[in-house]
């Protein structure tokens, strides 16, 4: 029986390394990257200020747009490791919405790297990757 990987993808070296990971040790196993559009971080798109209405729509559609271009570099990752896997966006804090994600797609795994894009870094792990260990309801491998 195929396990369910799901690797927190948003584009950075440790997101692509916790890919290569995942496709390397499991490459027969459905593996799901999922890039989360944080809902947190246009403030300003979100609270709806600004002259155009259509900004939440116009902002969240350039996010998905990112998304599709990062899921190409993903799955030539996938591709050098010879295994093939899905692609998923989904809109929300981030580390809620991969705890989320993975309960509600029943996935076996986490995989998730230690700091993502941002700059803000905690001692050892990220904030995300703290709060996915912390919260998921399935097994979290953090990859540096």
């Amino acid at each position: 029986m195929a396990r369910r990987v799901l690797v927190a993808y948003d584009g950075s070296l440790l997101a692509e390394r916790g890919l290569a990971f995942a496709t390397s040790e499991f490459p027969d196993d459905d593996i799901v990257a999922l890039y989360v559009v944080d809902r947190e971080r246009d403030a300003t798109a979100m609270s709806g200020w600004g002259d155009d209405p259509h900004e939440w729509e116009d902002w969240l559609d350039a996010e998905r747009e990112h998304a599709e271009e990062l899921f190409d570099q993903a799955e030539t990752i996938a591709e050098r490791e010879g295994a093939t896997i899905r692609t998923a966006v989904a809109v929300g804090r981030v580390h809620e919405t991969i705890v989320r994600y993975a309960a509600d797609h029943d996935a076996d795994m986490v995989v998730v790297g230690t700091h993502g894009r941002s700059t803000l870094k905690k001692a050892l792990l990220g904030s995300v990757a703290e709060e996915v260990t912390r919260r998921s309801p399935v097994p979290v491998v953090t990859v540096r």
